[in-house]
């Protein structure tokens, strides 16, 4: 079976000054650990963070069309600029900062986050900018306990190892400092600086810089919820269309407003006439006219050239979890698909918008018809990445003997 390969990043302190204030944090054993050991996460997961960084309500992946307008040069920017083959992340261009080292910033600050703090993409919101400060870069969690807000840097850099860049420091300094102004509701205030090296016998380099402490003022563990609920209503949006969708978003609106949410803990979500909403795959209108693979993965599939497809979905078992409401479930959901499916797969039922095709001269009429809908069937093989949150991104070919 075809297993993702590990990509390594080097992690050390920023200086000794930052060393000495992480090592007062009340996770110091495992934020020193995480520096003798360096960071190993899959390729996989890294490439969905990557490609999907934003988390926040402006226009970028609100439904299946701006997704599908966005994802080809997505794809084509992080190919042209970042190479993971060395089991490491390598830049293809000169040192300095551009949009791909940013992504890779906040991809690698979160996987780091994650690991000190046991969270995974869903518990991330990233910050709006406002009229009064740029937070562009500033992510916030709550592991349940605590929040965790981190800001994220990215740089490539060239001959030995990664310069301690002080406009870097000072700026996240800076920000961090705004940010406590206007927000004490904050435990912990992480700055993680990643250095993108451009030679190949390099590795890519993390470094930590000291968070800052505040008491709690709010439900950590509600935020937690809510956070997750949110990310998942975003995917549900684009994907997955109907009455869970509305009967989901109603819920994160009351609860949002609750002056005690838990009282709606394991109250399962209903549609228009009072009746529990049932998830897929007993839930056949959920899944009708989606590309399903074995009852555990559900979403769109869709042409970014004539020969090239993406397949965005989410693992099925975020469904149930979704309808049932079980908040304790929703916080802790880990998905377990990476230990249940090889990454290289044919896909002999794909099912895919003729429009989609009709964009890219793609000629559908030798497909099956998939039912009444204007739909047809494809087998397509390629590769899927998964991610500890259930998102799913994979990267599919049409066979040579199909193309035209």
């Amino acid at each position: 079976m075809s297993r993702s390969p590990e990509l390594r990043f080097d992690i050390s302190f920023y200086n000794d000054e930052h060393r000495a204030i992480l090592m007062r944090h009340k996770y110091a054993a495992r934020i020193k650990q995480l520096v003798d050991s360096g960071l190993s996460v899959k390729e996989k997961e890294f490439q969905v963070y990557a490609m999907f960084t934003e988390q926040d309500g402006r226009p970028r992946f609100r439904n299946y069309s701006e997704l599908k307008r966005k994802v080809p040069g997505r794809i084509k920017l992080l190919k042209d600029y970042i190479d993971t083959k060395n089991g490491t992340v390598r830049s293809l261009v000169q040192p300095g900062k551009n949009q791909v080292t940013e992504r890779v910033g906040v991809a690698s600050a979160l996987l780091v986050m994650n690991k000190v703090f046991g969270l995974h993409r869903a518990d991330w919101e990233r910050i709006p900018e406002t009229s009064k400060r740029k937070t562009m870069d500033f992510q916030l969690a709550s592991d349940g306990n605590d929040f965790i807000l981190v800001e994220a840097k990215g740089t490539a850099f060239e001959t030995g190892n990664l310069h301690r860049d002080a406009d870097l420091e000072r700026h996240i300094k800076e920000k961090k400092k705004a940010h406590l102004a206007e927000n004490a509701n904050l435990t912990s205030l992480f700055g993680v600086i990643t250095g993108i090296p451009c030679e190949l016998e390099k590795t890519a380099q993390c470094l930590l810089l000291d968070p800052l402490f505040e008491n709690i003022r709010m439900d950590a563990a509600k935020y937690q919820l809510l956070a997750r609920l949110y990310f998942y209503s975003r995917i549900l949006r684009v994907i997955s269309r109907g009455q869970l969708v509305r009967a989901l978003l109603n819920r994160i609106a009351v609860l949002k407003r609750a002056s005690n949410y838990t009282e709606f803990d394991k109250l399962p979500l209903v549609d228009i006439y009072g009746e529990p909403i049932a998830p897929p795959p007993e839930n056949t209108s959920s899944i009708w006219n989606k590309t399903v693979v074995k009852d555990k993965i559900i979403g769109q599939m869709f042409p970014v050239s004539k020969t090239d497809f993406v397949y965005y979905a989410l693992d099925m078992d975020i469904y149930r979890l979704m309808v049932e409401q079980n908040f304790e479930a929703i916080r802790k959901f880990s998905s377990t698909l990476d230990e249940q499916f090889i990454e290289n797969v044919t896909y002999d039922n794909a099912i895919v918008d003729v429009r989609d095709l009709q964009e890219y001269g793609i000629p559908y009429e030798s497909f099956e018809k998939f039912d009444e809908a204007n739909k047809v069937i494809i087998a397509l093989t390629g590769s899927v990445n998964y991610s500890l949150s259930g998102q799913v991104i994979g990267f599919f070919r049409l066979p040579e003997r199909t193309l035209p």
